[in-house]
């Protein structure tokens, strides 16, 4: 019996083999098919119907909305005499970034003159929209702002009506403030003229224009111009009369004169490029720190962060040369004066934004079917929108439908893939491995996020369109033109919160690593991380921006061997050994500790605190962003809160989108804490210092730079205090003394025995040198009592103190938020 049992269970093996290969049953297949449905059916039924809702919905509300697109032609008004116009100019720079032009008109109409009442009528009644019409300009300039309607002021005598009006020029060309026209060439000088309706163009005009000294030059007429500093007056002056416009060269100082410039057709390149280059530089520290000594590293772990670091390098690389190519070919129309086919340009642009978006999201780990699926899809819909268009002219020639509906769904599936994709990334990131699908949460979050990001496109240009109604015009929206360029516009607007993901790669990669204490790129790291975190990549000066962080970058990496030549750490000194057992270490200082007759140059407790609590870089490092997390997350909260608060989100023709902007705020202020608390675990070992208040030093004088210079800037060249520069250094420096003092403390609690003398706090004295604490106060404060002795027996009385009265306190100026 016992020979048969193999032979019995070889017979048996090809038989269960047999088995595995016959059909299922027919419950076994139901289950499967409902298994595979849930995984994979549901959640892509799901994505699409909310595709479909979402373009059904913003269809719908176009269609629905039908705004009034003119006002009654006849006027209402019979202009006689006794009609007076005031109108007063004034050009600013205070407490702005860009120079401001500030118009308040005001009409005075006598009750007499027929018509006037229709200036009191309900503001709905064409009769009043045609009589405003005489008074003021019926368009609208789309960065235009008036704070409130124009104010109606009936006396016994006259009705007056003023409108406030203002604009802020930041770019070459034509803008309007009311009925103020300026012209900003690209030279730098500006043209102001006064244009008035021909409702009053034969009523005497009162012009007041205003601007800093020395911009105000060549006025015309200047027959009857009364001229002070900084100020030309003209009273009485009828337009028809005089044969020519009302105007004044303009020459701005040097800072605007810049500002302009970065803006203007023959220099954009350049500041599109210089942007480029802040931000491949930030991509290119990231690619620094994963090429640090591969072979010290795990190689699925830097292999996993390659590939996430990879792909926003890739999606910036492409953004930026396509910004700069734009640029240059505005620069070439401007110069020839030719006409580019920006349709065709257009929707060659979405065909390749559609391919590499396919290619960023087989690198983010999506499954290749669905990616498949979605490419096919969006080019089948790029395809349709070039037919429905007619392939033919330009954006004004493309006014069906269809097409509007074809590019909302395009950029739905656009954000969907993008989204998804990004998702994956962080999913595998954060987790110990690499899915094959992806999450069910991810499913469900992604269509969402889409449909609001698409609606709130939208949304941004239907409130465009309400801000400048004027008059009862406003203008439809045109879904096309909403939805033309917003793939590329997607990407533009969300590049550093993508590259946020080669931060959470870099922390992935250093959580995974493991650095020597001897010998180890810890230091560097470091240096890369705290880069990465804490520091500005981009400096905005009078509209460029300067890679500040590369040229800071570089210079700490280059200064690292001089500065451990001039003051080294404390582990790289002679007479201490290279073998950090902190079991040994922590035994020297309960010694030492228990004598306490005697200091030396470098005590116990000196390598103690230099090794760290926990004695290797990448556990400091873990102890560190472990004590900032809490008080991190406060703080920057709060920063980032009162940044909201303080700085509208929504500004004039605004096209950025709002949830983009406040997600990466919220992203790259907890990246600064984090990782800039990581740096400083990584590299406590080879700080200068014996004690955690002095290690800190570094990293903050690192950080501080870049934010006092901006604040310097905008104090100087745009008379604008912004405090919240100052508040970020402060709050920086409190949490990263906060963190110091803390690892000294778990230091030393691990080396100070419970039968020592003393309390806690004074063993802290002890360890950090300040055993006569209470005697050096009392020595300090002995001198300042005896002044103040001496001041009291001068003055015959007590001590006074002058008096600060609140109310003379200089205006602090805007507070307002940098972004990255």
């Amino acid at each position: 019996m016992r020979r048969n049992r193999p032979v019995t269970k070889a017979l048996k093996q090809p038989r269960k083999a047999l088995e595995r290969r016959q059909p299922s049953s027919s419950p076994n297949r139901v289950r499967g098919a409902l298994q595979w449905a849930v995984r994979r059916l549901i959640p892509m039924v799901f994505a699409v119907a909310v595709g479909i809702l979402t373009v059904f919905s913003v269809t719908c509300w176009n269609l629905s909305f039908n705004p009034q697109q003119g006002v009654p032609a006849s006027c209402g008004l019979n202009m006689g005499e006794g009609v007076k116009v005031g109108i007063r100019i004034r050009i600013t720079v205070e407490n702005v970034l860009y120079p401001r032009i500030v118009t308040e008109q005001s009409v005075q109409v006598p009750v007499a003159t027929p018509g006037s009442e229709l200036l009191l009528l309900n503001e709905d009644d064409p009769r009043r929209q045609s009589a405003f019409e005489c008074l003021f300009h019926a368009s609208r300039w789309p960065a235009e702002v008036r704070d409130a309607p124009p104010q109606v002021i009936r006396s016994t005598s006259t009705i007056e009506v003023t409108d406030r009006v203002h604009v802020d020029v930041f770019s070459p060309g034509t803008s309007w403030a009311g009925t103020t026209a300026v012209q900003v060439d690209a030279a730098g000088w500006w043209n102001l003229s006064v244009i008035p309706t021909p409702g009053l163009a034969a009523t005497p005009w009162d012009v007041d224009i205003s601007a800093p000294d020395g911009w105000l030059s060549s006025p015309t007429p200047w027959q009857s111009v009364e001229m002070e500093r900084g100020r030309m007056h003209w009273n009485g002056v009828v337009p028809n009369t005089i044969g020519e416009q009302l105007s004044v060269r303009v020459d701005p100082g040097l800072a605007t004169a810049l500002t302009l410039k970065a803006t203007a057709p023959s220099w954009k390149p350049w500041t599109l490029t210089l942007a480029a280059v802040s931000i491949l530089s930030f991509a290119g520290a990231m690619s620094l720190f994963l090429g640090l000594r591969r072979k010290q590293f795990e190689p699925a772990a830097r292999r996993l962060a390659r590939r996430a670091t990879w792909a926003p390098i890739i999606l910036t690389t492409t953004i930026g040369g396509l910004s700069v190519c734009v640029a240059v070919l505005e620069r070439y129309n401007t110069s020839t004066q030719s006409t580019t086919p920006w349709w065709y340009i257009d929707w060659y642009l979405n065909i390749g934004f559609t391919i590499l978006l396919a290619l960023v999201a087989v690198m983010w780990w999506l499954p290749r079917c669905f990616v498949a699926l979605m490419t096919t899809a969006m080019l089948g819909t790029s395809w349709l929108i070039f037919l429905t268009a007619g392939g033919t002219g330009g954006l004004n020639d493309i006014t069906s439908t269809a097409t509007g509906v074809l590019d909302a769904v395009l950029a739905f599936a656009s954000t969907l893939i993008l989204t998804m994709a990004a998702g994956k990334a962080v999913h595998v990131l954060l987790g110990n491995g690499e899915p094959r699908t992806a999450p069910r949460w991810l499913w469900i979050t992604a269509p969402v996020v889409s449909a609001v990001l698409v609606v709130e496109r939208y949304l941004i240009a239907h409130l465009n369109s309400a801000s400048q109604e004027w008059l009862g015009v406003r203008h439809a929206v045109n879904l096309t033109a909403v939805y033309r360029v917003y793939p590329w516009e997607l990407l533009a607007e969300s590049q550093w919160l993508l590259l946020g993901l080669s931060a959470l790669a870099l922390w992935h990669f250093v959580k995974k690593s493991w650095f020597e204490p001897a010998g180890s790129p810890a230091r560097t790291a470091a240096v890369i991380l705290l880069a990465v975190g804490p520091l500005w990549w981009q400096l905005e000066l009078l509209g460029w921006s300067v890679p500040f962080g590369l040229l800071v970058l570089l210079g700490i990496l280059g200064a690292i061997p001089l500065f451990e030549k001039l003051w080294p750490s404390v582990l790289h000194r002679s007479g201490v050994g290279s073998d950090l057992d902190l079991a040994r270490i922590r035994a020297k200082a309960r010694r030492w500790y228990r004598k306490r007759t005697y200091r030396t140059p470098l005590s116990p407790i000196d390598v103690l605190l230099a090794a760290g609590p926990v004695g290797t870089p990448s556990g400091n490092m873990a102890t560190a962003m472990r004590l900032a997390l809490m008080p991190a997350l406060l703080v920057g909260g709060i920063l980032t809160t009162t940044g909201w608060a303080a700085t509208p989100l929504l500004s004039t023709n605004q096209e950025d989108s709002i949830l983009l902007l406040m997600a990466s705020d919220v992203v790259w202020e907890t990246a600064k804490w984090i990782l800039g608390a990581a740096a400083l675990g990584l590299a406590w070992q080879h700080l200068p210092g014996r004690r955690g208040v002095v290690k800190i030093l570094p990293g903050v004088a690192v950080y501080s730079l870049l934010p006092l210079v901006m604040f310097a800037v905008d104090t100087l060249l745009h008379d604008v205090h912004n405090w919240f520069f100052v508040a970020e250094v402060s709050t920086f420096t409190l949490i990263g003394f906060y963190v110091a003092l803390r690892m000294d403390k778990m230091s030393l609690n691990a080396a100070q025995a419970s039968d020592l003398p003393g309390g806690r706090l004074r063993r802290m004295l002890n360890a950090y040198g300040l055993e006569n604490f209470s005697t050096s106060v009392t020595t300090l404060l002995t001198p300042a009592i005896a002044v103040l002795a001496v001041w009291s027996a001068v003055q015959g009385g007590d001590v006074t103190y002058p008096n600060v009265n609140p109310m003379q306190a200089p205006h602090a100026g805007a507070v307002q938020t940098a972004g990255r």
